[in-house]
């Protein structure tokens, strides 16, 4: 009987003690995970501030809404689930908006907006007629328009500000992140925008399938 209570007293121990390393290194492990997090965004921030030395510049941040529950268990991909899980967007987001607010950029130019089917519709013809054989791969189905995957989600996510204030039914613009609401007439300039995003596109036919 004594040897058994020694027994479960020992594993009693070697389990705490396995706990608590287990708990130590999760800690270090989000640790690590916040310190990339700002380096991101500080090194985002940086590139983002040696543009505003040439361009008068509105920040459009795609807010990925629902893609935790997008990534749950039974879609087959767990790696990428766990990937997904891991990503904190929430407060990339914030950090690269609270690091531009110190440099002086105005809360309206810094927007956290939906990024809903960004990735899925085609930024030259607007068509979900498209193909993504890979991650970085985007082809439309439509018209031929080819190009990196995220940057023709990028393209969608500023085009979907650019209409917001194009469009006269819209006289507030929400921020996703903060839930804070902007008035349409802070917005100004967005007809020059308008027109660089077709001159873009006009530029990039060379990319596209004949």
């Amino acid at each position: 009987m004594a040897k058994k209570e020694r027994k479960t007293a020992l594993n009693s121990k070697e389990y705490v003690k396995t706990l608590l390393t287990l708990r130590n290194v999760r800690k270090r492990f989000k640790c690590e995970l916040a310190k990339n997090d700002n380096e991101f965004a500080k090194k985002l921030v940086k590139y983002i501030l040696s543009l505003s030395k040439k361009y008068d510049l509105y920040i459009v941040i795609g807010y990925p809404y629902h893609i935790r529950n997008q990534h749950r268990r039974g879609n087959k991909h767990p790696r990428h689930r766990k990937r997904v899980h891991r990503w904190n967007y929430r407060r990339i987001i914030a950090l690269i908006k609270y690091k531009l607010a110190l440099k002086g950029f105005q809360a309206h130019r810094v927007l956290a907006i939906s990024e809903s089917w960004t990735s899925k519709t085609c930024s030259k013809c607007g068509t979900y007629n498209t193909l993504r054989s890979h991650q970085s791969s985007f082809v439309c189905l439509q018209c031929g328009y080819k190009l990196n995957a995220d940057l023709n989600g990028a393209k969608n996510i500023s085009k979907r500000l650019i209409s917001y204030v194009l469009e006269p039914k819209y006289s507030t613009i929400k921020d996703q992140l903060t839930g804070r609401y902007f008035k349409i007439d802070l917005f100004r300039g967005f007809n020059v925008f308008s027109q660089w995003l077709n001159t873009c596109n006009t530029l990039s036919s060379s990319t596209t399938v004949k």
